[in-house]
């Protein structure tokens, strides 16, 4: 899908612009200061779409503060949910 006009034609992107992108910018910042203080772990949802299965071994992976989950149970649940894929019904 095409937007009928560019994005820098609409009467509304400056204001979003001026507004919204110096919060965006602000709260980065913030996280990412945070994140030095307490442990986090960053992710994206492309990467839950698109590498579904190691991003969610790597999040159990910090959240039980192991080095890998290769080879344990719960490598072989998440193995299991992820070839599920999406079935309608």
């Amino acid at each position: 899908m095409e937007p009928l006009k560019p994005w820098n034609e609409y009467k509304v992107w400056p204001h979003f612009i001026k507004n919204s992108v110096g919060q965006y910018r602000d709260f980065h910042a913030y996280i990412h200061k945070q994140s030095e203080k307490t442990p986090t772990f960053f992710l994206t949802y492309e990467d839950l779409v698109f590498n579904q299965e190691a991003t969610i071994k790597q999040l159990f992976s910090f959240m039980l503060d192991v080095e890998s989950v290769e080879g344990t149970v719960i490598a072989g649940k998440i193995a299991e949910y992820c070839n599920k894929g999406f079935k309608q019904k």
